[in-house]
């Protein structure tokens, strides 16, 4: 069945829900779905099917069958009559609410979306609103805990709901991580694919994972590649010439040596850097063209060639020959140096230096290692005018060229630089398979000829000397004659047949992430013995049945079944052993199962408790989990889009490809940090450290960080701590001439608080952009658009959270000033509590610990489900949070809390006569 006919009539039908963009370029955050539904219960820990059919047997304990009325009367329903009656009620239902319906305890479960929008208010602040008088904070606690333990109650006599799962595509980074631990081979065929679409703030959500006849197309070539590549080898290619996209910032002209400089030249504006994705490994060419001037009498200008950060080559330009006599410079115009170095597939970013550009030069300058070589000045010899030798003449010749000597002595010292960069290659590639990738295809040891090579393959057994029996393959590649190819055309043998289904089922377990019965494998081996009967040789015949495999829906898609027989009326049942490992594993790795996680379903051992916490512990510090930190944190934290921000040139000279690459780093080490170390969570509010290279610590005002090379380092001025005041937030949440306080608050709200304002109103007036800074400060400009109604609520939540942060310009340096005006980030918070400085805003959200919490463990459910929230989740959200105390809110302790709640451990049960998807 082809994937288009099978998603016809095997997915569920998508949910209605329209995504809305939002103003500031992110994706809308899709409200909670089914909003008319009675709320659901959820269980803290998942249970076993036996444990669940009791509980739902015996009914709720007689504690939860009645409301706690007696403090509804004594405590809630006052508290509404005096601070919220007025504004919501049978007559005046502003905003829509009316609480006037609440007049019992009773009534709390009938109206629970007003209960719930009330209870969120309550919770920040904003109501009542600030003109109004404000309620006891005493009273308000009270409050929200009754109304907290009243969904408690209802949940607990609802039976659970586990939330909807549709079957789900893999993304690009799914499929590119799953085709590579399944064949050994990283070719990323998926960065070809078109981008995934988002819902929710992450691109792995299943509902909005569309199968487009593009897509479609792309499947079979990538399928091809990968399992070409992982059987024969990279194709060959002809070497390519390719212009390196290399924007080059301004350089300042200098006179004077600095005190202190990146010796390296990765963060000067005389540098280049430049990204390249390599498709074939091998050894690659890299041409650096120069600009720029050297003083005469310089010694040599050194070039480094960097590679992902790391130096690899360095070589001398000397232009000391190339000095004019004119005017006394050496002139490094279109001069050239060539690299040969190896690079890997992948996306490499390559840079070019000028090292030590202030060492080497003339004695005068005043610099580091000055030059021993002398200067070389054209003085010229004054022989009488014949005309008008007088003493006059004479005179004014030599003044001339003493004020020439006087201007070269103050022309700038700094303009060497590299121009542009050019790639070609591969040279040399590597075009034979690996080992691991053969051992991954053949797994019954067959020797197969390949027709387009002619050499034997086997994965088994060391390298035995050339003519030396046994099943592993010779140490030396043997030519396949004709009577060889000959014999590998003909009728496959019983033995080539037998090998062909073992192999083909070892390649589909671990591609289909489960139990393979042998008659689903008949198509597939149907496949390659037509490719045989046509010609193909057994290893050629092999490629098109995994070719085959991978455009399979059981391979694109993520498929859950039941495993178990469930009893009429049953909603809940957990998901089979196979099914846990791979949410396991896409959830940490972006990746499929490895061979622990499938042993252990094999056995039924992984949902043991012991068993499953030492997996998920063993998953964090292995190296797959960076994708947890690349897909989660970078949507998250929204580090990733730091790929197509473009501040103005102009408003930010100092931005420059090298700070837009040190600025995610330092937020995906820190992440890293977090996770492998198990650190608090409560560290991305306030953490006392971070990772910087000198290129970061000079934007940031640290000192005593040197070279490219990122290293742990402490922060002690307070200017500093946890992801807020990282640049790539700062800039993400910027736009492209100036900050913005409302980006800022409304990120704050969104992604740390849990607490997202709704889209503005349409019509709002832009604000005038030439007068910020220059005739009125960004504060004075929002106040007066905050005295629109209409815009006052809202803005009452997200400008003081942003003020906060104005200390941080556009792209996340320190500033006192915005253009003639003094920066001032003190700000009040809807509940009344004020602050300062940045410090003392981080001291607030770090008070705010449960809602942070909330926010953190809301996004990390909505990633690991790849769905969104619906209210049944919201008490497993509730007690998480509530039990992260007890793990001293170590990241390992969350996940451990969202890998056992019911959500991850279950799914609906499919009513009886429905087929499973």
């Amino acid at each position: 069945m082809s994937p288009a006919t099978w998603l016809s009539t095997a997915v569920e039908r998508k949910p209605k829900f329209q995504r809305r963009a939002r103003r500031d370029g992110h994706p809308a955050r899709p409200g909670y779905n089914d909003r008319n539904s009675v709320r659901r219960a959820l269980t803290l820990l998942f249970v076993a099917v036996a444990s669940l059919a009791a509980s739902a047997s015996s009914g709720p304990a007689p504690a939860d069958r009645e409301p706690d009325r007696a403090t509804f009367d004594a405590v809630v329903k006052p508290f509404l009559e005096k601070n919220c009656t007025d504004c919501h009620n049978n007559r005046r239902q502003k905003g829509g609410m009316n609480f006037e319906r609440l007049a019992s305890a009773d009534t709390i479960g009938v109206h629970i979306d007003d209960v719930e929008h009330m209870l969120l208010k309550l919770r920040t602040g904003e109501m009542p609103p600030e003109d109004e008088e404000r309620p006891d904070p005493k009273d308000v606690e009270a409050v929200t805990r009754w109304i907290e333990q009243e969904f408690d109650r209802l949940e607990r006599i609802t039976p659970p709901d586990p939330g909807r799962i549709t079957a789900r595509r893999l993304n690009r980074p799914e499929y590119n991580n799953t085709v590579r631990d399944l064949f050994g081979v990283d070719v990323r065929p998926a960065d070809d694919f078109p981008q995934d679409d988002a819902g929710y703030g992450f691109d792995n959500i299943a509902d909005v994972l569309s199968l487009s006849p593009v897509l479609l197309e792309k499947y079979m070539v990538a399928a091809e590649k990968v399992v070409r590549t992982a059987m024969f080898g990279y194709e060959v290619e002809a070497p390519t010439l390719v212009r390196l996209k290399a924007p080059t910032a301004a350089v300042a002209p200098l006179r004077t040596p600095p005190a202190q400089y990146d010796t390296s030249g990765l963060s000067l504006p005389n540098s280049a850097h430049a990204s390249h994705r390599v498709a074939v490994p091998g050894t690659y060419l890299i041409r650096v063209f120069m600009n720029g001037k050297r003083p005469n009498g310089s010694m040599p200008v050194r070039i480094g060639l960097f590679v992902d950060g790391t130096q690899v080559a360095e070589q001398l330009l000397d232009p000391a020959a190339l000095a004019s006599f004119e005017t006394d410079e050496q002139d490094l115009d279109s001069k050239t140096i060539e690299f040969r170095v190896p690079l890997n597939v992948g996306e490499r970013w390559i840079a070019a230096t000028v090292m030590n550009l202030y060492e080497g030069l003339p004695v005068r300058f005043n610099g580091p290692n000055p030059s021993a070589r002398p200067e070389q000045y054209h003085v010229p010899t004054f022989t009488p005018p014949q005309t008008d030798p007088t003493p006059e003449r004479i005179a004014m010749f030599r003044k001339r060229f003493e004020e020439r000597q006087e201007a070269l002595k103050k022309a700038p010292i700094n303009t060497a630089r590299v121009g542009r960069l050019e790639l070609a290659g591969p040279f040399e590639p590597e075009t034979k398979p690996s080992r691991e990738s053969l051992a991954k295809v053949y797994a019954c040891g067959h020797v197969g000829r390949d027709r387009s090579f002619g050499r034997d393959r086997s994965p088994l057994g060391p390298p035995k000397p050339h003519g030396e029996g046994g099943s592993g393959p010779s140490a030396r590649p043997r030519r396949a004659d004709a009577k060889g190819l000959a014999a590998s055309e003909k009728r496959p043998s019983q033995h080539q047949s037998w090998c062909a289904l073992k192999n083909i089922s070892a390649v589909a377990q671990r591609a289909f992430r489960r139990p393979v019965a042998r008659e689903e494998l008949v198509p597939y081996v149907a496949v390659m013995a037509r490719a045989q009967k046509a010609g193909e040789s057994f290893d050629e015949a092999l490629a098109i049945a995994l070719q085959a495999l991978l455009v399979s829906p059981d391979f694109l898609f993520r498929i859950e079944q039941d495993h178990v027989a469930t009893a009429a009326g049953t909603q809940a049942v957990p998901v089979g052993e196979h099914e846990l490992a791979s949410r396991l594993s896409y959830f940490l790795w972006s990746s499929m199962p490895d061979a622990e996680l499938r042993r252990l379903a094999d056995r039924g051992m992984l949902r043991k408790p012991g068993v499953l916490e030492a997996q998920v512990r063993r998953m964090l510090v292995d190296a797959r989990s960076s994708a947890l930190v690349e897909e989660f944190g970078g949507q998250w934290l929204q580090f990733r889009a730091l790929e197509s921000v473009a501040p103005d040139r102009e408003k930010f000279p100092r931005f420059d490809n090298y700070l837009r690459l040190s600025m995610r780093n330092e937020t995906t080490l820190f992440f890293e940090h977090i996770v492998r170390e198990d650190r608090s969570i409560l560290e991305f509010l306030d953490a006392k450290y971070t990772y910087l290279n000198e290129r970061l610590a000079n934007h940031y005002g640290v000192e005593g960080v040197a070279g490219p090379t990122f290293r742990r380092v402490d922060l002690t001025d307070g200017q500093r701590g946890g992801v807020l005041t990282q640049a790539s937030v700062l800039t993400v949440s910027s736009y492209a001439t100036r900050t913005s306080p409302v980006l800022r608050g409304r990120w704050v709200l969104d992604n740390l608080l849990d607490a997202p304002p709704p889209d503005p109103p349409a019509g709002v007036p832009a604000l005038d952009e030439k007068a910020i800074g220059q005739t009125a400060s960004l504060r004075q400009q929002m106040e007066a658009h905050r005295a629109d109604p209409t815009c006052a609520s809202c803005h009452r939540r997200m400008d003081p959270l942003g003020f906060g942060l104005e200390n941080y310009d556009g792209i996340g340096a320190w500033r006192a000033m915005d253009g003639k005006f003094a920066i001032d980030p003190k700000g009040e918070l809807p509940d009344g509590r004020t602050f300062h400085q940045p410090s003392e805003l981080r001291t607030i959200l770090l008070q705010d610990r449960q809602d942070f919490s909330r926010a953190l463990t809301s996004k990390l459910m909505i990633y690991a489900l790849g769905r969104g929230l619906e209210r049944h989740d919201k008490p497993t959200i509730r007690g998480i949070v509530n039990r992260l105390p007890q793990h001293d809110y170590a990241f390992s302790g969350l996940v451990l809390e969202i890998v056992k709640s019911l959500p991850f451990q279950m799914r609906r049960a499919v009513p009886a006569g429905v087929t499973a998807p």
